[in-house]
């Protein structure tokens, strides 16, 4: 099972903290919107002797009541979605009812913040009705401070939505660069074989030239890794009068490498078989990064004190190319050929022909690595086949960030849909509060847009609002998860106004839906009501 990144399950946990916290909005929100209709129970239970206290547990009972039901059906539904997402995210979650003692202790702990959040208030306005002033005809309303809490969390809730919809946004771009940044080397049709016994290196040369019998194999070499680096950090001293000492990574390869890869040489030569001090390790190939921090204006030539009293010489530099992840800086580089660090051998394959079909390109694949693994085996029968085309390694390099996405999306579309369900029950509430008043502006000559007008521009100043808001929290957490990569993007800030723009479309769209039916509606019939 793969390791997972707790930052990132720190990250999930909150987003689905501020996803449950949306759903207890719409729960406070509608609640509050429905005492309309439960004004007069409340009138009529107080005359026959009920006490606020009373009304409060029973509203609040109401509310546990709804929490334990949401609670059991969310399980099975976690029970019906997990294979699924395991299978996004490669793990192997499951969930012991029995013996998980934090799951259980987890689960009674959202129960009991739930009920609370969405009984307490709801239950506290709701008992508040006076009953004679009930009796006589009057509504239940949404104003004066229950109107403004109304408000405050339609608007809390569309932050939340607007704050994950601009992160979708920021991942995407993050993973398109990661995609398509030119990495300085060529990867394509490269596969790497790794092998970790130190003795298998006097056999590189035999099988290199074993394997260059096949024509569809144009280039193989031996190295530290696939990018030439071992992964070990040193210091290497110049040998100046003022000797300099720098932090170095380590890289082992062989003459074939850096062109077999395509990594240009920018300043003096390549590694050759035909000089012995190439081989032997006394030359040495820096990256573009190492000259700069040396303060090099002509490098080769230049020389480095060797392990005892020989001493290495420059012959030329590489162009910087990323040999880790772009979330790592590139970092000086120190090359030389070193059998005894090479642990892979390197093999391209040529382009296969253009009109070949999909299928016919994967059994030219398949039937190089065909060769490759009995190439192999005749040399190491006892060793392990274990190969990767590089590829697909770059892919599975940035998984994480995918799946983060795709996960980012599915909180983000569940998001949008909880608040449309939220501003759907309250657009109902309103066009009910103002039924008459509806008809009225019908009959005076009011339009459909001026009535669908006149009921959606509070929402829609909320959602504006709302825009605002979660700019700084967006751009902050955005801005979080590019700091992980050294090479990123700029921040987009365009997309807030993208990412508002959708919540906007969004909740129109959700609101007109009623809002055109009531102003379709008969006025006559508006008039009438009660």
């Amino acid at each position: 099972m793969n390791m997972g990144d707790i930052q990132i399950i720190y990250i999930f946990s909150l987003i689905a903290f501020l996803i449950l916290f949306i759903a207890c909005i719409n729960f406070i929100n509608i609640a509050i919107s429905r005492s309309i209709k439960r004004a007069k129970e409340v009138g009529m239970r107080k005359i026959i002797g009920a006490n606020r206290l009373s009304l409060i547990y029973q509203f609040n009972s109401e509310s546990v009541i709804i929490t334990i039901l949401s609670i059991i059906l969310s399980l099975g539904l976690v029970e019906l979605l997990l294979p699924m997402f395991n299978k996004l995210l490669n793990t192997e979650l499951f969930i012991n009812f029995i013996h998980n003692n934090l799951f259980n202790i987890g689960l009674v702990g959202i129960f009991i913040l739930v009920s609370l959040i969405t009984g307490l208030y709801p239950a506290y306005y709701l008992s508040r009705f006076k009953p004679i002033v009930v009796l006589k005809g009057a509504k239940g309303s949404v104003k004066g401070k229950s109107g403004l809490l109304t408000k405050i969390l339609v608007a809390i809730q569309f932050t939340i939505t607007i704050t994950l919809i601009f992160s979708i946004l920021v991942i995407q771009k993050q993973i398109n660069y990661t995609q398509k940044k030119d990495l300085g080397y060529n990867y394509e049709n490269v596969m790497e074989i790794p092998f970790f016994n130190p003795t298998d290196n006097e056999k590189a040369d035999i099988i290199r030239a074993e394997l260059l019998k096949n024509p569809d194999i144009v280039g193989v070499s031996a190295a530290a890794s696939v990018t030439g680096t071992s992964g070990s950090q040193s210091f290497r001293a110049t040998s100046d009068s003022i000797p300099q000492q720098l932090m170095y990574r380590i890289c082992g390869v062989d003459p074939e490498f850096f062109d077999l890869m395509q990594i240009p040489i920018v300043e003096g030569r390549d590694f050759s078989r035909d000089y012995a001090f190439d081989m032997n390790g006394s030359s040495v190939i820096l990256n573009e990064i190492a000259v700069k921090e040396l303060g090099w204006d002509n490098p080769i030539g230049r020389q480095f004190e060797g392990d005892s009293t020989d001493l290495r010489t420059v012959i030329g530099v590489v162009s910087d190319y990323h040999y880790y992840s772009l979330r790592t800086k590139i970092e000086p580089a120190f090359f030389t050929v070193d059998r005894s660090n090479n642990r892979s051998i390197i093999v391209k394959f040529a382009n296969p022909q253009e009109n070949l079909s999909k299928a016919e390109k994967q059994e030219f694949q398949n039937k190089n690595v065909q060769f490759v693994e009995e190439t192999w085996r005749n040399f190491f029968p006892d060793a392990t086949f274990d190969y990767t085309f590089v590829e697909q390694r770059l892919v599975d390099l940035y998984e994480n960030e995918r799946n983060s996405l795709s996960i980012f999306t599915y909180f983000a579309i569940l998001s949008i849909l909880i608040s449309c369900l939220g501003l759907y029950g309250l657009i109902s509430f309103v066009v009910e509060q103002r039924t008459n008043e509806i008809g009225v502006r019908k009959v005076m000559g009011g339009s459909v847009i001026q009535i669908v007008g006149l009921l959606i521009k509070d929402f829609i100043k909320l959602i504006i609002i709302a825009g605002i808001v979660a700019a700084p929290v967006a751009i902050y957490l955005s801005d979080s998860f590019l700091q992980t990569f050294v090479y990123r993007v700029s921040m987009p800030y365009a997309y807030l106004i993208i990412a508002i723009v959708i919540a906007l479309v969004i909740a129109i769209l959700t609101i007109s839906f009623h809002a055109i039916k009531s102003a379709n509606s008969n006025p006559v019939d508006a008039l009438r009501y009660e």
